[in-house]
């Protein structure tokens, strides 16, 4: 008997040692989960180059958030039989959202508003696939923003992801804080917004947003945006702002009036962009209406109804006075307005011109205009070198449209149309670029220069080095195209170089005010012994043309800074306009092999040098970028 209760005592202790096990384990599983049902996922609010600093709940688990009962410390302790309260942990609340926390059930509840542009319908179906194939709820719907008073299908809603820049206040807001080049997201209430400037930078905020805040989403998170997520993409600019005249460029709006087709347009459009590149802010342009806000200063380009009688009286005088009326243009400039005008659009063009000199030129972001500016700066000279690349392209892989000339002539068209230059020596220009070009820019430009195997007819052969011009601004004063070899007034090749490689050069005179300047163009070949000699072949006969005014050199030179071929067009006095540009990108790196080189000391300024980086239908249209250089000519040139 003694031996059967002694095993029933070993029985009963045992099983009491159990149930306290037991309970001591599943009250520090509890209090483990308790701890990070609410995690904050920091990594949705990534900046570029810097995250959010953690939280102590997102660096470790909490030992455990909730204070702890006499149970949980010292659970051999107690025998007493277990209670609702002493099976578990005593609970606290989770981390509680804040009020303006966007929730992911509240999805549901929310509309897509984009603008009234296309490409937003686009953008606005991706986002919204987004969201249902991570978090499966569909949205309410994608809606434009248009406003209708009185119709519920057409009203401002509390709860919306504004995609673009809407008419709405919270997207104007957020636009009034970007620069150009710049784009972001912000949490704004219980709204998003997702824009970038200009408009086609909106596509890089919202992958960006999708990537921050819908992949990278902590999955055991109630919360699809925090009250304070925001991100933005800041470009540095040379300046932040400007002054005109001493007012704030920011208090400025562009009026034009297209009277010769949209030529005035296109002027408005390079003093916007003139003033954008320096700064990132973009002026509004506005048709020839007049403005009636007193707080609105204008810079005029022909015409405009908010000129006065007395502007318009010192315009017939300053007309009247001009050396030439044909080709000068006249400013004239009053407490809110400069107006830039002349008696016909090559007038105009040599207004706008001078006027984007005086703003290129400025040293402190400060800068005066007055009614005889115009006579005291020689209006800049635009330059773009584009190799338009010859051959189809076969590397699908390669972000370049897929085909020949004839898939890609609108792309390299609507790049040189886009940024209007002077100038432009292209390379690789066949028999059919040629043809593409002169047709596609004939309103504008005229060329010079043959190809390197004139004897040879078909299409996509006979590469040439032409340089096209804006016929409405110069005329051609002299042009030769040389071949690079002993004997290089004929079809001719030096040993070892691949192919015939040529040069043109051409002498400009402007029409306004009769500047003159030569461009060079050329292609190199690839190795360093020929291109050597192809270069001091190019010297030579450049030299021998005589002419002792602003020089440029562009073209597919197929080498890189490091290369000997550099480094002789440096000893013969020709730079790089990246090194010697006031606003500049991209120009040295080892990749890079299209130049724009200045030769001649104290013939002006460089304002501005990039690459080109402009895109068709998200494709390049050429696998050359091309490279864009602008010149102030100083005034005793």
């Amino acid at each position: 008997m003694k031996k059967l209760l002694s095993i029933m005592l070993v029985l009963a202790l045992l099983i009491s040692t159990l149930a306290a096990c037991v309970q001591d384990g599943d009250g520090d599983a509890d209090a483990g989960e308790s701890s990070t049902v609410e995690i904050i996922d920091s990594s949705s609010l990534e900046t570029e180059g810097d995250k959010t600093p953690e939280t102590e709940e997102s660096k470790a688990p909490v030992e455990s958030s909730t204070p702890e009962t006499e149970e949980s410390k010292n659970p051999d302790e107690s025998s007493a039989p277990e209670t609702e309260e002493s099976s578990e942990p005593e609970e606290t609340d989770p981390e509680v959202p804040a009020s303006n926390d966007i929730l992911i059930s509240s999805l549901s509840d929310y509309y897509i508003i984009r603008t009234d542009v296309s490409d937003t319908v686009a953008l606005s179906n991706k986002l919204n696939a987004a969201i249902t194939d991570k978090f499966l709820v569909s949205t309410m719907g994608i809606k434009t923003d248009l406003v209708v008073e009185g119709n519920d299908d057409y009203s401002i809603r509390e709860l919306e992801i504004i995609i673009g820049e809407t008419n709405r206040e919270e997207s104007i807001d957020f636009a009034a804080t970007l620069k150009s080049g710049e784009y972001g997201y912000k949490v704004v209430g219980k709204k998003i917004v997702i824009l970038g400037k200009p408009a086609s930078n909106t596509a890089l905020a919202l992958d960006k947003f999708i990537s921050d805040v819908i992949d990278s989403h902590n999955d055991e998170s109630d919360v699809f945006a925090f009250e304070n997520t925001e991100f933005v993409h800041k470009i540095q600019y040379k300046f932040d702002t400007l002054t005109l005249n001493g007012s704030d460029i920011r208090e400025f709006v562009i009026v034009y009036k297209n009277t010769h087709g949209a030529n005035e347009e296109k002027l408005a459009n390079e003093i916007k962009n003139t003033i954008a590149r320096l700064t990132g802010i973009e002026l509004k342009l506005v048709g020839s209406k007049k403005v009636t806000d007193e707080n609105v200063k204008q810079i005029v380009v022909y015409d405009s109804k908010s000129l006065t009688s007395a502007m318009k009286s010192e315009k017939e005088t300053l007309l009247n006075s001009l050396d030439d009326m044909n080709s000068d243009g006249v400013t004239i400039v009053d407490e809110n307005i400069i107006w830039l005008y002349g008696y016909n659009i090559i007038g105009v063009k040599s207004a706008v011109d001078k006027f984007v000199g005086v703003v290129n030129a400025t040293a402190d972001g400060n800068i005066t205009v007055s009614t005889d500016s115009n006579k005291a700066v020689t209006a800049p000279i635009k330059v773009m070198s584009f190799n338009v690349f010859v051959g189809t392209k076969i590397d699908t892989t390669d972000d370049i449209i897929d085909g020949g000339p004839a898939q890609r002539r609108i792309g390299v068209i609507s790049t040189i149309r886009n940024h209007m230059p002077d100038v432009v020596g292209v390379q690789e220009a066949s028999n059919l670029w040629i043809s593409y070009l002169s047709n596609g820019l004939k309103d504008d430009y005229a060329y010079v220069g043959t190809g390197r195997e004139p004897d040879r007819k078909d299409q996509n052969y006979n590469e040439g080095c032409q340089i096209f011009y804006n016929k409405s601004k110069y005329r051609v004063v002299e042009t030769n195209t040389y071949w690079l070899s002993e004997t290089p007034n004929e079809y001719s090749i030096y040993e070892g170089s691949n192919y015939p490689r040529i040069v043109t050069y051409a002498i400009f005179e402007r029409i306004s005010d009769g500047y003159q300047f030569m461009h060079v163009n050329t292609h190199l070949d690839f190795e360093d012994g020929v291109q050597k000699k192809q270069i001091d072949k190019m010297m030579e006969l450049i030299e021998a043309v005589g002419f002792d005014g602003l020089t440029v050199y562009t073209g597919d030179f197929n080498l890189n800074s490091s290369r000997p071929g550099y480094a002789l067009m440096n000893e013969y006095g020709c730079v790089n306009s990246y090194d010697l540009a006031q606003v500049s990108t991209e120009g040295s790196a080892a990749g890079i092999i299209d130049f724009c080189f200045v030769q001649s000391e104290g013939t002006g300024v460089v304002s501005e040098h990039y690459v080109v980086r402009d895109k068709f239908n998200g494709l390049y249209p050429s696998d050359h970028r091309a490279v864009w250089t602008v010149i102030v000519p100083s005034v005793d040139n």
